[in-house]
């Protein structure tokens, strides 16, 4: 499969007042809303969105991120590929999830933090919203 999944990176900066994280390449002209998810150790359900496109950041800690792109909203194949990404606050990078993705993901660190930007509304999101179960892809390797 030809991702269409990007990273965009990001640096820091070290000096005596501290640390600034800084992705200056990220463009948020079409974000509508932004929320944080603190995750427990246990995997939560794959989620995924046919119009909508989100951008994953992770504030602290570290995440290992499953992204497959759906190829059937109402029964997806269960053997489609999963691309895996490991996503560390002290890298400021920002992945891009294109439209028809689903997405999961696991903390490798005690609280981690993602934020995710979305550019629907919450109102418009509740509609494109498809849940499947954490082990439904079983090309992802990941035991709920």
């Amino acid at each position: 499969m030809i991702s269409e999944v990007k990273i965009i990176s990001g640096n820091k900066h070290i000096d005596e007042r501290g640390v600034l994280h800084y992705v200056n390449d990220f463009d948020m002209s079409k974000v509508k809303r932004m929320y944080t998810i603190t995750p427990n150790n246990v995997l939560r359900f794959w989620r995924g969105h046919r119009i909508e496109q989100r951008w994953f950041y992770v504030v602290n800690g570290g995440l290992e991120i499953y992204l497959t792109k759906i190829d059937n909203w109402e029964t997806p194949n269960p053997n489609l590929e999963v691309e895996v990404y490991n996503l560390s606050a002290d890298l400021a990078q920002i992945i891009y999830v294109p439209p028809g993705y689903a997405s999961n993901f696991r903390p490798l660190f005690p609280d981690s933090k993602i934020m995710i930007y979305a550019d629907a509304f919450i109102n418009n999101g509740i509609s494109d919203e498809y849940q499947f179960p954490a082990n439904y892809f079983i090309n992802s390797n990941i035991v709920p």
